[in-house]
């Protein structure tokens, strides 16, 4: 190598994300009181935090919810665990929540 020289690191393939989708839908579809727990319990498992990378798309519910799936991004256990998310809603659910939108929560426009 010559002196002085920077090279570029070698850089591994981003790992593509598992879905979720349907195993946190399930959850919180049980009308259990506590189905965020359990979802949290969920992601905290051994089978899921092993995952570099997992993903996620819900429907909007209530913006209880909609805030839960902000949170899902913005406290990723482990840390360096890659996560992503979008929730399908109506252009008056995005308005209601207009700052979990302007997040990193993507917006999947549906039919009012």
């Amino acid at each position: 190598m010559e002196r002085g020289k920077i090279t570029e690191p070698i850089s591994e393939a981003e790992p593509s994300p598992v879905d979720i989708s349907g195993q946190v839908a399930d959850i919180f579809n049980s009308d259990s009181k506590y189905a965020s727990i359990k979802v949290n319990e969920f992601l905290h498992s051994k089978e899921i935090s092993k995952l570099p990378a997992i993903t996620l798309t819900l429907d909007y519910k209530t913006l209880g919810h909609a805030k839960w799936v902000k949170a899902f991004l913005e406290y990723p256990y482990p840390r360096t665990q890659k996560r992503s998310a979008a929730i399908r809603a109506t252009e008056s659910q995005r308005d209601e929540a207009a700052n979990i939108f302007a997040s990193n929560v993507t917006w999947i426009p549906v039919e009012e």
